[in-house]
């Protein structure tokens, strides 16, 4: 992610050397934003991969509670 310092001096717009902000591996997910802003600009969020080798099999218990009361 890149950063350009941007000034306005004599009614005139003056900007800097873009600068690395910081590193990141942004994938195209197909989405039109895949990072923004927080309100005050110190924090971004982005979507990154996660694991290159995710897990497939999980197990979900629905209404655990009655099995509880079974013992």
């Amino acid at each position: 992610m890149m950063a350009v310092d941007i000034a306005v001096r004599d009614r005139t717009l003056h900007a800097g050397i873009p600068h690395l902000l910081f590193e990141t591996v942004m994938q195209d997910v197909g989405a039109r934003n895949r990072w923004v802003a927080a309100r005050d600009g110190q924090k971004f969020l982005t979507i990154v991969p996660v694991n290159e080798n995710p897990v497939h099999n999980f197990r979900v218990i629905a209404n655990w509670p009655s099995l509880l009361q079974k013992k």
